[in-house]
């Protein structure tokens, strides 16, 4: 019999600018098998809006509020995830409209569950999910950013000023409006060794693709290690932001 073992790692950091760190980081490995079965090991990573009000409160209502209904719903992994995504969007943008004067709240998010040899990815806004396998990464989510619209239409290059000034401004997030558009991805027949990060902007924009992929370049890599290197890492470059990153790895056991 063939069963898969998930390791798991993460780690997030303030940062050299920030006055508090906005993102929010939720990682579940569920004791019962049943539960473990059929809904699998789930990871969220969501980052606050920092332009907007309450951005902490944000995320980490995000993050709550996923893992709450994706294991209460009896949907497929991929359906109960969008779900759990658009119901996260609902709760933060009541949370906005509360109390005698409305704020407006926000936060980006990539929620990640593994069930077996597939996984499912959730995403809204700029926080990213890649899959890195034999020494390759690829990216499997696609910015919501006004940066990432103008690179499609070739009216800017990632060394242009333009870049620098609207990289920023995303095109949709949890909580701005009261429904979102979730996009999905459902990743079948995992290969051992398979791992999968996932990262706020505040990493991704100061980390280089190649220095995310061998961050993870042998199967006996400590994970919350390999986490930790790419924080100090953009440590050492500025961190104007916020960075948060996790990890998960996907092997077989045979029995």
């Amino acid at each position: 019999m063939t069963t898969y073992d998930v390791r798991v790692g993460g780690k997030s950091d303030i940062g050299k600018v920030r006055k508090e760190n906005q993102d929010a980081l939720l990682i579940s490995q569920p004791d019962d098998d049943d539960v473990l079965e059929h809904k699998g090991v789930l990871v969220v990573l969501a980052d606050g809006m920092g332009g907007l009000e309450d951005g902490r409160e944000a995320s980490q209502l995000a993050v709550d509020t996923i893992k709450r209904f994706y294991y209460s719903s009896k949907r497929d992994p991929r359906t109960g995830l969008e779900k759990a995504v658009q119901q996260a969007n609902t709760a933060i943008y009541m949370k906005s409209t509360q109390g005698p004067e409305s704020r407006q709240m926000g936060s980006t998010v990539t929620a990640f569950a593994v069930i077996g040899d597939q996984a499912v990815v959730a995403q809204v806004g700029d926080s990213r999910a890649y899959r890195i396998r034999d020494g390759k990464i690829q990216q499997i989510t696609r910015d919501h950013s006004l940066v990432r619209e103008l690179l499609d239409r070739g009216e800017i290059d990632r060394d242009s000023a333009q870049y620098a000034f609207h990289r920023n401004i995303l095109t949709r997030g949890l909580g701005l409006r009261e429904e979102v558009v979730v996009d999905t991805y459902e990743l079948i027949g995992l290969h051992p060794g398979d791992t999968f990060l996932l990262s706020s902007d505040g990493l991704h924009e100061l980390v280089s693709e190649a220095e995310l992929c061998a961050s993870v370049d042998r199967t006996d890599v400590d994970l919350d290690e390999a986490c930790q290197s790419l924080v100090d890492l953009a440590c050492e470059r500025g961190a104007p932001d916020n960075s948060t990153v996790a990890l998960v790895q996907v092997n077989l056991i045979e029995h």
